[in-house]
């Protein structure tokens, strides 16, 4: 619901009207969220108003679209603080992220907000050898992380970018800006983070770069 439509069997959960999905409104029976038009989620059945920030949550769609559902209460993304606890801190690598840290990076083993990891190199990426040469800081402590084949035709291996490094850090300025648009309200609650939603909050130029970020940041250069 909420993006664009040529007929309703392009929409999921809903009809095609004016060339957008469209859901059932407020207080209308569902059965799941995509039951529900933009603005709204399925509460026990009911199509219901997102919930604002320090509501009571059970799920990250229960939240207005810039917030998630973090120890039972929408709370927004980027906005916790180094040590400040999280329901949950997972991902593939090494350091983990959390979209409710100012520094997207987490502890896995505390469930709390760390500052970012960065290589101690003066500019990413980094050649390597093997896994000892890629440890990161973060003023607080170091961590290996892990030599990764490269994408080039000399068979060059490089660092796995860290939070804190650069394809790191400008995917979640990005994405922070992203979240902070207005313009994310007009997304439904599972698309927040889709690729049409993404365009909705951002120019051509930031688009591309935020995804040119993410693919060095998970896959390298």
């Amino acid at each position: 619901p909420g993006e664009p439509c040529g007929s309703s069997e392009d929409c999921k959960g809903g009809m095609c009207q004016g060339g957008f999905c469209k859901a059932n409104k407020i207080a209308q029976s569902c059965n799941g969220n995509l039951d529900c038009d933009v603005g709204l989620f399925c509460n026990s059945g009911t199509c219901a108003y997102q919930k604002s920030e320090g509501d009571a949550c059970s799920s990250n769609y229960d939240c207005k679209n810039n917030l998630g559902c973090n120890l039972g209460k929408c709370t927004a993304y980027f906005s916790l603080k180094e040590g400040s606890n999280l329901t949950e801190c997972s991902g593939d690598f090494v350091e983990k992220n959390s979209l409710f840290c100012e520094s997207w990076s987490c502890n896995n083993e505390t469930n709390t907000c760390q500052a970012a990891y960065s290589l101690s190199t003066t500019s990413y990426p980094k050649p390597c050898v093997n896994s000892t040469e890629c440890t990161a800081s973060n003023g607080l402590g170091s961590l290996e992380g892990t030599c990764d084949c490269g994408m080039n035709t000399e068979g060059q291996a490089y660092c796995h970018a860290f939070a804190g490094d650069s394809p790191g850090y400008y995917s979640k300025l990005i994405l922070e800006e992203h979240f902070n648009s207005s313009a994310i309200q007009v997304c439904h609650t599972e698309a927040r983070t889709s690729e049409w939603c993404l365009s909705q909050t951002l120019d051509a130029t930031k688009l591309f770069n935020y995804y040119n970020s993410k693919f060095r940041y998970e896959s390298g250069p």
